[in-house]
């Protein structure tokens, strides 16, 4: 987007300069003409300026979280994960390349401006899919991995087959 913008802006400003400084015909054009280049001038000084803000910018204050919904699912291949693809991505979260943390505590250090460990991720799971608690949770607990479940509760409370129970989900808690 930046290089775009300054694509866009640069051959008016440099064809304006060039008039002004060499051939001193800047006056001929009109006042519209003059607003735009100066226009032109700041929009690109001000974009040269935040790409400096953003490439300094403190990469300590971020962490990923990764999300989930189904395991070993076949039926639904948008939202699923088959069990080896999710051996696998435990095994690199355990490879020691990262730090992986309970969504709470990344949130609570960066509400608190503390710094984030490097490669700090969370694991995330939408709605407790009963796949959820027979295939993914027991994965992620034989692996000591922290996990943050998102609830939908209306499917729960209506006992639909699909997702876990209430006392599914106190297991998982206990």
């Amino acid at each position: 987007l930046r290089k775009d913008l300054i694509l866009r802006a640069f051959p008016s400003l440099i064809r304006y300069i060039t008039h002004f400084v060499f051939f001193r015909r800047f006056v001929s054009y009109s006042r519209v003409a003059v607003m735009k280049t100066l226009v032109s001038l700041i929009t690109f000084i001000l974009l040269q300026f935040f790409a400096f803000q953003l490439h300094a910018a403190d990469y300590t204050q971020s962490g990923v979280a990764v999300m989930y919904h189904r395991f070993g699912e076949d039926d639904y291949p948008t939202t699923n994960i088959r069990m080896e693809q999710l051996q696998a991505h435990i095994q690199e979260l355990k490879s020691g390349k990262y730090n992986v943390m309970r969504l709470e505590d990344m949130i609570k250090n960066l509400q608190a401006g503390k710094a984030l460990p490097d490669r700090s991720v969370a694991i995330t799971i939408d709605d407790a899919f009963s796949s959820v608690y027979e295939k993914g949770w027991p994965a992620f607990r034989e692996a000591g991995l922290p996990v943050t479940l998102f609830v939908s509760s209306g499917p729960i409370d209506e006992g639909q087959a699909d997702y876990v129970s209430w006392a599914e989900l106190k297991q998982m808690v206990d």
